[in-house]
């Protein structure tokens, strides 16, 4: 069962997106997809009873803190690569990119996967592998070992944060700030269209 539950969990969320490509137009596709995978992780986190809650807990502040002034300071120099994204965002898709999908995102990983495989470092090598179309599907990003590397580690400081709280707000509340801060860096606000 607990493997069905993360089967399920990782090849819906590529279904969904896929669907979502299908449906939508390409000017409402990222805030649509976010939807539709909210929408998705809901149904997973009723239909597979996770356990986990939504207590207010900052559990792993400090290593999701130091994570984030290494990036933000040492970044550039080790390779990191900021996302491609359209030259004007819209309100919803800035609605999408830093509210709706990591709260999808934490929905299905933290929350489904994670309460069917309780192993940290197994949940950020599955969320690090499903970000890896970014890379070489859609192109929204170049490689970089440096993304890899960030990727599995705030992965593994967002698990860990869920099963030592038992709650899934530190995950959210960490990736709706890493999320939030990395359209800050990667638009200068004058092309955020808000």
């Amino acid at each position: 069962m607990k493997l069905l539950a993360v089967a399920f969990a990782v090849g819906g969320l590529f279904f969904v997106q896929y669907i979502a490509k299908l449906l939508f137009r390409r000017k409402s596709l990222l805030f649509s997809m976010a939807l539709l995978q909210l929408l998705f992780a809901i149904l997973l986190w009723v239909l597979f009873k996770v356990n986990f809650s939504f207590a207010v807990r900052f559990d792993g502040i400090v290593w999701f803190s130091v994570l984030i002034i290494i990036m933000i300071i040492l970044g550039r120099f080790l390779g990191a690569q900021s996302i491609r994204l359209p030259r004007y965002l819209k309100s919803k898709d800035i609605v999408a990119i830093a509210l709706l999908l990591p709260l999808s995102e934490e929905l299905i990983f933290r929350g489904t996967v994670l309460s069917a495989l309780p192993i940290p470092a197994l949940n950020a090598l599955i969320f690090t592998c499903i970000h890896l179309p970014n890379t070489f599907l859609s192109k929204l990003e170049r490689f970089s070992v440096f993304n890899l590397a960030y990727r599995f580690a705030v992965g593994m400081i967002f698990a860990d944060a869920t099963l030592k709280s038992g709650s899934i707000f530190p995950a959210l509340f960490y990736h709706v700030a890493n999320n939030s801060l990395a359209l800050l860096i990667s638009n200068r606000p004058q092309r955020l269209n808000i």
